[in-house]
């Protein structure tokens, strides 16, 4: 988190959620939760999925979604999403997966500041 948050000086901060997870605050006070995502090949048929387990105190946070390389190394893609609509256990089917159309695919990390801040203007304009 701390990575992230040096791309974004004063206006990132790396924080904990809920006293337990490593997340992002941004401007001092909007709280962006962080999921990485693994990558594994199903037994059967060998395809390529991501899966994520979300936390129920999370759910309502803007999220930055984070899919693995194929090693688990480092970070293949990153997404910024509105909200976690899941509540068990979600397998990403690949890249394309319809679901990860209600967020926004970063080019690059660097983008990410400017997305996050659009997607909490989109949630105050709705409420």
């Amino acid at each position: 988190m701390a990575g992230v948050a040096k791309l974004f000086p004063g206006k990132v901060q790396a924080c904990f959620l809920h006293g337990r997870r490593a997340g992002l605050k941004l401007d001092s006070e909007t709280l962006v939760s962080v999921m990485i995502c693994q990558q594994y090949l199903t037994p059967s048929v060998k395809w390529r999925r991501w899966e994520f387990l979300p936390r129920r105190e999370e759910r309502g946070h803007i999220t930055l979604l984070a899919l693995m390389d194929s090693d688990n190394i480092g970070c293949k893609r990153f997404f910024v999403m509105p909200w976690i609509d899941k509540a068990t256990e979600y397998q990403i089917k690949d890249e394309s997966d319809p679901w990860l159309n209600q967020g926004v695919r970063l080019d690059a990390l660097r983008d990410f500041y400017l997305v996050a801040k659009g997607k909490v203007a989109d949630a105050l304009q709705a409420s």
